[in-house]
């Protein structure tokens, strides 16, 4: 399951659904309409040492880039 950003096409109001698949009905909080607009994801791309590939880093999810669960934990 993953959350996904949508925004009511009735309202205005953006809101997140966790869902399984993007084909499953997801209801506005504010006005309960079942139109919505998917929101485009934040996703970067940094390029690592010695490989030319980058790695993609989802940023919609509040995971860390290193595995861990994102609980303040600090890189040094």
């Amino acid at each position: 399951m993953r959350v996904y950003d949508f925004k009511c096409d009735d309202c205005g109001t953006p809101f997140e659904a966790f869902l399984r698949s993007l084909d499953e009905v997801r209801e506005c909080p504010q006005c309960g309409s079942q139109r919505s607009t998917l929101l485009p994801n934040l996703q970067i791309s940094i390029n690592t040492s010695g490989t030319r590939r980058g790695r993609v880093i989802d940023m919609s999810s509040n995971a860390c880039p290193c595995g861990k669960a994102h609980g303040g934990h600090a890189h040094r």
